[in-house]
């Protein structure tokens, strides 16, 4: 769900909890989204300027964050493990709430985004052997770190 929508959907939940008119009962649907806005809010670096996930899950592995399920091949435990958690680079930063998220502390260039971001891959490779992919798209010129650092080979995991 984008951030947009997010904010919307919380505006009208709050909206209707607050409702003076009369009493209403909240749905199951309704309840379960306030719950899931408020684990997000819990766990993930929302107010922050940043555009989302930075990077996939290892292919084939869920990241619903479910009990049942384990994070051994989710992108910010990958990241955690590393010990990228909260790692700067100019004005960018892995951040310290969510470690697959890359942060604007406010005065990043894209430049300082891409090049932590591709740090943040080839530590991780280094580390585990596991290669990122980018999830988000990366639109007009591309900095020039991407022609300084050599391609990690990719890793099956089954």
């Amino acid at each position: 769900m984008s951030h947009a929508k997010h904010k919307s959907a919380k505006a009208i939940i709050d909206r209707i909890k607050n409702s003076s008119k009369r009493p209403i009962a909240l749905s199951a649907t309704n309840i379960e989204l306030n719950d899931m806005i408020k684990l997000r809010d819990k766990t993930q670096p929302r107010g922050e300027l940043c555009c989302g996930s930075a990077f996939r899950n290892p292919s084939g592995k869920v990241s619903s964050g479910k009990s049942d399920q384990t994070n051994e091949f989710k992108a910010w435990k990958i990241i955690d493990d590393a010990g990228l958690r909260g790692v700067k680079l100019g004005g960018a930063q892995v951040s310290s709430k969510h470690s697959n998220f890359l942060i604007n502390t406010g005065n990043a260039s894209s430049a300082d985004l891409e090049e932590l971001g591709e740090n943040v891959r080839r530590d991780v490779f280094k580390h585990s052997g596991i290669k990122l992919e980018w999830e988000i798209k990366i639109i007009g010129k591309k900095s020039s770190i991407f022609n300084k650092m050599p391609e990690p080979h990719a890793v099956v995991i089954k």
